[in-house]
């Protein structure tokens, strides 16, 4: 049957019924007249008009049999149609390019395949055929299917189609006049009365999206690119989101392969490109002509374009492998080394100045070389010496003082910088007028300044060794957890609520696979540093104005004003100079990490005083209360005809699954690898009476046996057996399956005599203890009396804030840490109560320093404005610093860390 454009609905319904009456079936119900099936509500056969639809002829004395075979030759030897596809078969109605509906009887009609078997046939009637393997879904030939409608194609584009269409409704519309057209019917404005007014919904191809693309690629490119006519077998291309994903990818790609160093080097911001003027000379041959080089005439301008800046500071040392640990304790041998021999030369010349200069204050016989009234010249140049020797050996303090109060960030090394320099320089312009020395009116701080230099010298190699040591237990190969305080405030509060009013500074311990910025950590600046921030700006502008003054106004009775001018400097930078300020917060922390790297508790810097030195209260799983061996079994009872290698196996897996103090007794008494436990399903803990799950499909209860009576767990033994068995520090565990009580576990507690201790340091301290347990037997009031702890100062997080507790413990592969421990309670308090009192001594230190500085200057300005400068000579200072920093140290040194 051939289909056109130009067929009407109704010829086609014609033709069709035509062709269906030319077939012979055997059966006498298989012909029923048109009218018949018109009159009668019965189902109709879907026809598709792109079908290739056999002209099938059968004599009348053909047998039935033989209709498939006939059927199938004649289906083979139709030829193609314009337009169709005779390899597609579609398998849906929506599949079909039009649809016409015939009337039929209710009876459909059998349809047989080649060895005459009855074939599968859609609602319709028709046959369901199957493609063959490997059949093209496609034409091998598309131009021949194009057919002379496809012209006006490109100009409109359908959205609703004769295929979409429900059976029901086409009856509605298959009467009217209409335009058959690729899957859609045009109805025309002539339409016959009574049809329905269906008619498709169009949209200009205008403003389809991909005419909308087109126009916007043809704009992008300005080039009059015609839009692209449609295919009938046209291939999928990559549309443009797929183009930008895989753009996308590759430059992920790229940005992944770039070197992590790179990529963390910022780029500066572009400029406009400068292009090249043409030069006289395009090419240059420098082999030809010796003076060739002469004429060279190159006009290059660079372009400006985005590079890596290079003056960026150098990356900080990461251990990482084990090559970054040799190299990392390679660079503090070095310091080590560096720091000591810089200390084999200063002390020496300290105590050798220091003897000069407190000598002449006695009424001693010395040589005549060695007294300033009889020869000034040469204190001048031995002092002198002894000062060059302090400078050439601490080069490096001298820079990184400068250094850093040229960048307005002055430290301990900027006082102690600033004393020598300029104490040298004032003994340097004292040369040219000796007499000035002699009559007392200036004198030489360099024995002042020589001091400093060796304590600040000193406090350094307290922090290389305090480094090293450190970075032995951090290079054991044992886990690390770093300790850190809660930066969450609402979830601090909802943890800490009920434990008193103050404001919650909480820390707790995390696992931690690798520990960055340990170098930066362990060089921090501490206290003393602060101090000097400020101190060095005041006591510099009070100096200044000092010496500004007195010498303009004493200048007429000066030798040299330049000379005394400096002199009076140099004074008062001595006087407040603060000489043990270095040593006020290294002192403690190195006593103090002399102790915790026996707990395997590391405190890198004061940065980590900074962090802990304030916290109240510190957060910790039952297990660190309760170590390995402190809860045990002390005795196992089967109830009823139970297998004890079963109960263990259950008891084991929950208490595995709820991180009990027990599990490791259970795992201890099971023969069973961990890995070999079963599977929980649906785990949960109910507060203050134990834990439950199902286990191979059976209830599982594990707990108090206020738990089981809960539950109406059946055989449960009499409560005075249970009394008889327990007794001091012990508790009875019971274990349920499926309803029944199957075993009775008898456990002890006993409690560490370390675990006290320290949990005696966080009273002693007023720190709040959180304690995460899903143990029923160790309730808040059994834990206080096990460890003699204020119940007040303690508290089991409920269950319900468990999420919250492991939100703030869950395990991290990197972190940047400035105190580490070893998941240990002894070790972790340790650090918590340490921090709090070497902040403590630091600043007791602190006070003294600062207090002997401001004492040590207005005593030098008292002494400047009187007109008594033998009263304020190198000596009378040098006693001065040498007492105040006895005193400081000695106050910190007793203090308890």
């Amino acid at each position: 049957m051939s289909f056109k454009e130009s067929d009407s609905i109704d010829a086609l319904i014609a033709n069709c019924q035509r062709e269906s009456e030319a077939v012979q079936l055997p059966d006498a119900d298989a012909a029923t007249p048109a009218a018949e099936g018109a009159a009668s509500d019965v189902p109709t056969t879907a026809l598709r008009a792109d079908a290739n639809i056999a002209d099938v002829s059968a004599s009348d004395g053909q047998q039935a049999a033989d209709l498939p075979d006939t059927a199938s030759a004649t289906d083979a030897d139709t030829p193609k149609q314009e337009g169709i596809d005779n390899h597609a078969e579609p398998d849906t109605e929506a599949d079909a390019d039009c649809v016409v509906s015939v009337p039929h009887k209710k009876k459909s009609v059998p349809a047989y395949g080649k060895h005459g078997r009855a074939l599968k046939t859609d609602p319709y009637g028709n046959p369901i055929r199957k493609r063959k393997q490997g059949a093209p879904l496609r034409s091998k030939t598309p131009v021949d299917t194009v057919t002379p409608a496809d012209i006006h194609k490109p100009q409109v584009s359908f959205m609703n189609s004769v295929a979409n269409i429900e059976p029901a409704a086409r009856a509605a519309w298959t009467g009217a006049t209409a335009n058959a057209y690729d899957h859609a019917v045009l109805r025309g404005d002539g339409a016959e009365e009574g049809t329905s007014k269906y008619s498709p919904k169009i949209r200009r191809m205008r403003d389809s999206t991909r005419a909308k693309e087109a126009a916007s690629n043809k704009k992008k490119r300005r080039s009059a690119m015609p839009y692209e006519k449609d295919s009938p077998v046209a291939e999928s291309r990559t549309g443009v989101g797929a183009r930008r994903r895989k753009k996308k990818n590759k430059s992920d790609d790229k940005a992944n392969r770039v070197p992590e160093k790179l990529m963390e080097q910022p780029y500066e911001e572009s400029a406009p490109i400068q292009y090249m003027q043409k030069a006289a000379q395009t090419s240059i041959d420098l082999s030809s002509a010796e003076g060739a080089t002469e004429n060279i005439d190159i006009d290059v301008h660079y372009s400006a374009e985005r590079r890596p800046r290079m003056d960026l500071p150098k990356q900080e040392k990461r251990y990482r492998s084990k090559e970054d640990g040799r190299n990392i304790r390679s660079d503090l041998a070095d310091l080590q080394i560096a720091l000591t021999l810089r200390l084999i030369f200063l002390i020496p010349a300290a105590v050798c100045s220091a003897a000069l200069s407190v000598l002449h204050l006695f009424s001693l016989p010395l040589p005549m070389f060695l007294s300033v009234e009889q020869s000034p010249q040469s204190i001048l140049i031995i002092q002198l010496l002894l000062g060059l020797i302090g400078i050439v050996f601490s080069g490096e303090l001298l820079k990184s003082g400068m250094v850093k109060l040229v960048h307005l960030r002055p430290d301990s090394d900027s006082m102690a910088s600033i004393s020598l320099i300029f104490a040298e320089l004032s003994a340097v312009l004292t040369v040219p007028t000796p007499e000035m020395l002699r009559q007392h009116t200036v004198s030489l701080y360099i024995s002042v300044a020589l001091l400093a230099v060796c304590m600040n010298t000193i406090a350094r190699r307290m922090i290389v060794t305090r480094a090293q040591r450190n970075f032995a237990v951090l290079s054991d190969g044992e886990p690390k957890y770093a300790v850190h305080y809660v930066e969450n405030e609402s979830r601090a509060e909802n943890l800490t609520r009920g434990n008193g009013g103050a404001f919650p500074i909480m820390a707790t311990m995390r696992p931690v696979g690798q520990i960055n910025d340990f170098w930066r950590y362990s060089f921090s600046s501490d206290l003393g540093d602060r101090i000097c921030r400020y101190a060095v700006p005041i006591v510099g502008a009070v100096a200044a104005l000092l010496a500004i003054l007195l010498t303009v106004v004493r200048h007429d009775t000066l030798e040299s004003p330049l000379c005394y001018g400096f002199s009076v400097f140099a004074l008062c930078f001595s006087a407040a100079s603060c000489a043990a300020i270095p040593l006020i917060s290294n002192l403690p922390m190195d006593t103090g990490t002399k102790r915790y790297v026996r707990n395997h508790g590391m405190l890198l810097g004061y940065q980590s005083i900074d962090d802990f030195y304030d916290i109240n209260t510190v957060m910790v799983d039952i297990t660190t209360l309760f170590p390995q061996g402190t809860g045990r079994l002390s005795s196992i009872q089967v109830i009823g005809e139970s297998h004890m290698e079963v109960a263990l196996c259950y008891a084991a897996a929950l208490t595995h699954r709820a991180g009990s103090v027990l599990k490791d007794s259970f795992a201890a008494a099971l023969v069973a690898e961990e890995n070999a436990l079963p599977a929980i399903e649906n785990y949960a803990y109910e507060e203050g009476k134990g834990v439950s799950g199902w286990i191979d499909n059976k209830r599982v209860l594990l707990g108090t046996r206020e738990l089981m009576t809960e539950h109406n767990i059946s055989a449960l033994p009499a409560y005075a057996k249970e009394l008889e068995l327990t007794g001091k520090n012990k508790e009875a565990v019971y274990l349920s399956v499926s309803g029944t009580a199957v075993a009775l576990f008898i456990i002890e507690f006993s409690a560490s005599r370390a675990i006290k201790r320290w949990l005696h340091e966080l009273e002693r301290e007023h720190i709040y203890l959180l304690i995460r347990s899903n143990d029923a037997m160790l309730s808040q009031r059994r834990i206080a009396k096990m460890f003699e702890f204020p119940e007040h100062l303690l508290k089991v997080i409920p269950a319900r804030l468990e999420p919250e507790y492991e939100a703030e413990t869950e395990p991290l592969q990197e972190a940047s840490a400035t105190m580490l421990c070893a998941g240990k309670l002894s070790g972790f308090v340790q650090m918590i109560v340490g921090a709090k009192r070497i902040r403590r001594a630091a600043n007791l230190g602190a006070i003294l320093q600062v207090a002997a500085a401001a004492l040590g200057l207005l005593y030098a300005m008292i002494f400047l404005l009187i007109g008594a400068e033998e009263d304020v000579s190198g000596g009378v200072v040098l006693l001065y610093q040498l007492a105040t920093a006895l005193i400081s140290i000695s106050a910190v040194h007793l203090q308890e860390v």
